[in-house]
């Protein structure tokens, strides 16, 4: 029996979204991304082969949704000093919430820096949980592919990470 659209959206909504989060990097820009996904999952469900892995499917859309926002915005985040000295004061510790914004803030520069296909890779794997297959069905490459990307990327955010140290 093929897979209902709102099964479908009911089973990988969340996850889908932590995942658009991740790309785009703030709550507005991710529901964005999750409608567009969800929409265009909604047109193309018919003409999708009954045996098709969704979730890998689902991945595609997301990726090319949050890569076109990505182009049309070219948006970065940023924590404002008055936030940062709010959560401080509460926390009692200014120094050591300001190293971990820095380093959060630099870690999230290093991974919007990597190429694309590396980007989505770590992401999947990393923060999603993806297996290297289901990130080579997202990235329609081979599953030893998915792997190198994501190597590739880790090797990246090591160096960035140890350079942003110095």
């Amino acid at each position: 029996m093929p897979l209902g659209f709102e099964e479908l959206m009911r089973k990988h909504e969340k996850e889908i979204y932590r995942f658009t989060y991740r790309m785009t990097g703030n709550r507005e820009d991710a529901a964005d991304v999750l409608q567009d996904t969800f929409f265009r999952a909604f047109q193309a469900l018919p003409r999708l082969p009954a045996r098709a892995n969704h979730r890998a499917w689902l991945y595609r859309i997301a990726c090319r949704s949050a890569l076109n926002l990505a182009r049309a915005k070219k948006v970065r985040r940023a924590l404002p000093l008055d936030r940062a000295r709010h959560l401080a004061e509460s926390n009692g510790d200014l120094e050591s919430l300001v190293e971990t914004r820095r380093l959060a803030g630099c870690l999230g520069d290093i991974v919007r820096a990597l190429p694309v296909r590396q980007r989505i890779a770590l992401l999947q794997r990393k923060y999603q949980g993806l297996s290297y297959r289901e990130i080579a069905a997202t990235l329609n490459c081979s599953e030893q592919s998915a792997r190198a990307h994501v190597y590739q990327a880790m090797t990246k955010v090591r160096r960035g990470l140890a350079a942003s140290r110095e």
